[in-house]
């Protein structure tokens, strides 16, 4: 916890800290916290005092925004998998379209039916009266595939093996 600079009222310093935590939560980086914290005391020993609050929370937004850069959203492989399970999920609405028409399903998607996402391939999809097996794989990202197993009826649910 760092103490209270001497320029600020603890009440200001409570507001820039609430500021600074409501900004880290939002965006669910949480770890980043303590080095935000550290890096807003080497501004104040840098730059000191005179700049007030509002350049003290500008200073950490900023730092928090280029540092938490590459770390939005899903990172390496849960990113990967992330894209597999949704091309797969997108499979089921192809596979069901193409069955309302053809009252079967598909062992061929065209691509008017089904676009999957670049780097992604379909490794295999195999065609049943009742469903449907399908594997993805993210060739040069990860080792991982991802499968679904769609039985008419129960609710699909990928899973993924590295």
């Amino acid at each position: 916890m760092l103490p209270t600079p001497k320029w600020l009222t603890r009440a200001e310093f409570a507001r820039a800290r609430a500021i600074v935590t409501a900004a880290a939560r939002v965006l669910l980086l949480q770890p980043f916290m303590r080095a935000l914290r550290e890096l807003v005391a080497v501004f104040d020993l840098v730059i000191g005092p005179s700049l007030g609050v509002l350049a003290h929370v500008a200073f950490a937004a900023l730092v928090f925004l280029v540092a938490a850069g590459p770390y939005r959203g899903c990172s390496g492989a849960r990113a990967y998998t992330t894209v597999m399970r949704s091309d797969l999920r997108n499979i089921v609405t192809a596979q069901e379209a193409h069955f309302a028409e053809h009252a079967r399903y598909a062992s061929v998607l065209s691509p008017d039916e089904y676009r999957h996402s670049t780097g992604v391939e379909l490794v295999s999809l195999d065609v049943g009266a009742m469903g449907f097996v399908a594997v993805m794989a993210y060739p040069g990202r990860t080792k991982q595939r991802c499968t679904l197993i769609y039985r008419r009826g129960i609710a699909p649910i990928p899973t993924c093996e590295p």
